[in-house]
């Protein structure tokens, strides 16, 4: 492993700053410091468990190439800035060429961080931390970026309060003191949507969903509901929302529902308009294991939901029906609860999954011939590799970005973009994903 400090990654930081001059933006002192001591420059292929039982060649329908590269680590802030507590990557959004970060705790004390970072071009020059905010007090457990306002938008835990709200302006690219904080009901916030209507936050496993004043902050409509887990803004304003599951009993070697005593409440996605009246409302199974993440990623006519133990499901933004769930994945050598579906991002005719120390499983969406009636397209998921760091780090949320198509020779199909990875201590880790389609390969974008 080589960090910006070496040779050849010096000369690629004055390639960065001289390009960021000749644009107008010349680099800081701190920017540069930041980019040195945190960012891990690594270059590594990552080995690809293929479905048919490892063998090197998958038999499914799947990509003619596909390869994976671990090539950077962003870190974690240092202790020392937020009150000498270890931070952990807990989420982070690409918006354009940017990439805004989150970093929160274990247990208490609370504290936090999150980053505005410059993610440079692809393949020619690197990444770049613009700005910082440190807290030592507040779990940064997610983080939105706000367009409309140029701000970005956090939601935590405070310490001693519980669930934490904070909208930070951006001048340029550094971050400003936050304009609004608001505490909220709830032990933790776990998911932000904002758009038409206000800001929605969901609360966790004690309270709901709150609609925040985009302006003032104050809360509004509340819509009490288990285990509120995450929220994302559909296209015409609408919000989907997903709740977690609990159980009766839980088995004593897994700590998943025991079947035999049932899950008391189901978990769920509902999608709701606006002002916070629902359209429809759809049980799924799993996500039952008790404070424990699930997300989902839109698109423009499906939407996917990671249910953890209950693995990954996809549902027609329509309708609400259920098109097709996949479990989570099994790897040997690591107990159930450590590969459990986190969190999932959309890729061009794919979907990948961050699944625990398990890593990251990639599926290609195709048209099906079978599924449930719906307004929706019959469509289903087929596995065509999943690999991990083989450093014992676990996958608990995941993006995407930068994703571009250049046809080839015979009309060949050629994708090549980024994964971004929240892994706790490790940081948010970047990996290069390519892979190639044949002409005739037909996939479906969610």
């Amino acid at each position: 492993m080589r960090t910006l400090k070496n040779a050849k990654i010096e000369l690629t930081v004055l390639l960065v700053a001289a390009a960021m001059v000749l644009a107008g933006c010349a680099p800081s002192d701190e920017i540069s410091r930041a980019s040195s001591d945190r960012i891990l420059f690594h270059d590594q292929p990552l080995v690809i468990e293929y479905p048919n039982s490892g063998s090197s060649v998958s038999t499914m329908a799947a990509p003619t190439a596909l390869s994976l590269t671990l090539a950077f680590d962003f870190l974690p802030p240092a202790p020392s800035n937020t009150g000498n507590v270890q931070t952990y990557a807990s989420d982070i959004m690409i918006s354009g060429n940017y990439a805004y970060t989150a970093y929160n705790t274990v247990g208490t004390p609370q504290a936090g961080a999150t980053d505005i970072i410059h993610l440079g071009i692809l393949g020619l020059l690197l990444p770049s931390i613009q700005s910082t905010k440190y807290f030592t007090d507040f779990d940064v457990n997610r983080v939105v970026y706000d367009s409309s306002t140029s701000s970005v938008l956090l939601l935590g835990a405070k310490e001693n309060v519980g669930a934490h709200f904070k909208k930070l302006p951006i001048s340029g690219t550094t971050l400003q003191a936050p304009s609004l904080q608001v505490d909220l009901d709830g032990y933790a916030g776990t998911g932000i949507a904002p758009g038409t209507g206000g800001i929605f936050v969901t609360t966790g496993d004690n309270s709901g969903v709150k609609i925040l004043n985009a302006t003032t902050g104050a809360p509004g409509t509340s819509i009490s509901m288990n285990d509120a887990r995450d929220v994302k803004t559909l296209s015409n304003g609408d919000r989907l929302v997903l709740t977690g599951g609990s159980c009766l009993a839980a088995t004593s070697t897994t700590g998943h529902c025991d079947t035999a005593a049932g899950t008391k409440t189901p978990p769920k996605i509902e999608r709701y308009n606006s002002a916070g009246t629902l359209v429809w409302t759809t049980p799924l199974t799993g996500a039952s294991i008790a404070e424990s993440k699930s997300t989902i990623a839109v698109g423009s006519t499906y939407a996917a939901a990671t249910l953890g133990n209950g693995g990954l499901s996809v549902i027609c933004l329509a309708d609400g029906k259920v098109m097709t769930t996949i479990p989570q994945v099994t790897v040997s050598g690591l107990a159930s609860p450590l590969t459990v579906t986190n969190a999932v991002t959309a890729v061009p005719g794919m979907l990948v999954t961050a699944d625990g120390q398990g890593g990251v499983s990639i599926y290609q969406i195709e048209s099906s011939t079978t599924g449930p009636t719906s307004s929706c397209a019959k469509m289903k998921l087929t596995s065509v590799g999943r690999t991990n760091f083989g450093d014992g780090s676990s996958a608990n949320n995941i993006s995407s970005g930068s994703f571009s198509l250049t046809i080839g020779l015979l009309g060949i199909k050629i994708y090549a973009g980024r994964l971004y990875i929240a892994a706790g201590t490790k940081g948010i880790r970047t990996v290069d994903l390519n892979f190639t389609l044949t002409s005739s390969t037909n996939v479906l974008d969610l």
